[in-house]
């Protein structure tokens, strides 16, 4: 009898025993799959994480690189009504223009400048730097980024410039194999002319205290200060020679005095004079039977033309003292004017020029200083101050001097632009020579003159991704464009060079 209940109790223990040990491995199993899985999916997570992140500092360094862009462009406006081309380029692009004026500059102030060179340096680095782009370090050290590209476009109007920028973070630039970190930015850029005219525009200066200019004032020297080095050596200007609150004084190597303008050889109203400007004068003559104002079809209506008068067979000064030019307002419409071309030096004393009839408005006097005018006098009884005139001086070789200061009066409402200015005599009290017109375009003082470029705030801003294959490599240069016509009809897909 106890024997069979030893028996039975033996019994017992083995088949509790047989059924245990598979529930504990089965649920071991599964703790330790469950224990993969939130493994793999935090895995996963922090992979996510960190291409996101990896993304977000892709972007911040390619945006980082578009404002660099734009303040470098910002300084170099010109550049912007040009394509960028490459960091190798020779022929055509920033880095050939910027050598070009490197060269001009020395030819027209006698002395190389250290920002021109610094500038080209610039733009080879931003634009990858070699034949094979790379990228350029950011200062603060969060990433790398170039200038993929920079395309002007003249048409639709307004102009506008497109620029590509390429950046990535740290963490890509490490990791050599890392392809997929890699962002583009492409922006688009109004650009616009209407730059008001500089009141002085000379390459070199001597203007002592009280002699004041009523505007901005643009010196074309390198910018070393306000005594910057310019053609004959210190620069004598400052913003003490500004109006309080008229302008500003601009030092830019880039933009020289611009070239002679010479008489047209078509179009109408184009006269010929074998004599001198003297006496009292009216513009344009009636001699006679023959009156220069323009009836092109002949409907008894003058035309809305500009006049031009050049000099044929006649030296000396082409324009004399104490002469009285009245510019008559019912056949020089309102925006035309008269343009004289002078090949000899020009003495202003005295010399007033006065706008009688027709419609009000603004009517303009252009002097267009050929080779041989050296030498321009301009003083107290100068008057070319007339309110409806506005009047450009323009020599780029000449020398300006402004003598014998009297009166705070201005004497020129307008312009002057050449290669040096003087006005060494300091008056008691302060005297504006030149007052510039704010109201005045580019277009109508110097219509023959291309005005400088303008960058508006980017009006369109494109952030681009770059395809991937189907392993989830990216696919070289194949980059998604989520906006392939906004903003005016400009092509804001990412794909270039």
């Amino acid at each position: 009898m106890r024997f069979n209940r030893r028996k039975s109790r033996w019994r017992w223990q083995r088949s509790d025993s047989g059924f245990v040990l598979p529930l504990v491995i089965g649920l071991g199993l599964m703790l330790i799959l469950i224990g993969l899985t939130l493994f793999l999916r935090s895995q996963n997570a922090q992979i996510s994480a960190s291409a996101r992140q990896d993304s977000a500092q892709d972007l911040s360094a390619a945006e980082a690189g578009v404002t660099l862009a734009q303040s470098f462009l910002d300084r170099r406006r010109f550049l912007a009504d040009d394509d960028s081309g490459t960091a190798t380029s020779t022929t055509t692009g920033w880095v050939p223009d910027l050598q070009t004026r490197a060269d001009t500059y020395q030819a027209y102030v006698g002395a190389a400048c250290p920002e021109i060179a610094e500038a080209k340096t610039t733009a080879i680095n931003y634009l990858g730097g070699s034949s094979t782009p790379t990228l350029l370090p950011l200062a603060n050290g969060t990433g790398k980024f170039r200038i993929v590209n920079y395309d002007y476009q003249a048409s639709p109007t307004p102009a506008k410039g497109v620029l590509t920028v390429e950046g990535t973070s740290e963490q890509a630039i490490d990791d050599p194999n890392d392809l997929i970190s890699i962002a583009r930015v492409r922006v688009e850029i109004p650009l616009d002319t209407n730059a008001v005219p500089p009141a002085l525009w000379a390459s070199n200066f001597n203007l002592a205290t009280n002699n004041l200019i009523d505007g901005n004032i643009k010196v074309y020297a390198c910018p070393t200060g306000t005594s910057s080095t310019g053609s004959f050596g210190t620069n004598i200007v400052s913003d003490a020679n500004i109006e309080p609150y008229s302008g500003d004084l601009k030092v830019d190597p880039y933009q020289r005095i611009p070239d002679i303008i010479t008489f047209p050889t078509t179009g109408d109203g184009r006269y010929t004079l074998t004599s001198a400007i003297s006496g009292a004068i009216t513009l344009p003559r009636v001699i006679g039977s023959i009156d220069e104002g323009v009836d092109v079809d002949g409907n008894g209506i003058y035309d809305n033309v500009d006049y031009h008068y050049e000099f044929d067979g006649f030296s000396g000064d082409q324009i004399t003292v104490n002469t009285v030019i009245t510019i008559d307002g019912t056949k020089v419409s309102v925006g035309r004017g008269v343009n004289i071309y002078l090949d000899s030096n020009l003495d202003l004393s005295g010399v007033r020029v006065q706008v009688n009839g027709g419609t009000v408005g603004q009517r303009y006097l252009r002097i267009w200083g050929q080779d041989d005018m050296t030498t321009i006098r301009i003083d107290d009884t100068t008057d070319l101050n007339d309110p409806y005139l506005m009047t450009l001086i323009h020599g780029p070789s000449a020398t300006a001097t402004f003598l014998n200061p009297v009166t705070a009066d201005s004497v020129i409402r307008g312009s002057v632009w050449v290669k040096s200015v003087a006005a060494a005599t300091a008056p008691a009290s302060p005297k504006t020579w030149v007052q510039d017109c704010t109201s005045c375009s580019w277009g109508n003082m110097a219509p023959t003159i291309p005005a400088p470029v303008r960058l508006s705030s980017a009006s369109a801003w494109t952030i681009c991704s770059r395809d991937t294959d189907a392993s989830g490599m990216p696919i070289d240069d194949d980059w998604e464009r989520p906006n392939t016509n906004t903003a005016g009809g400009a092509d804001l897909a990412c794909n270039g060079s």
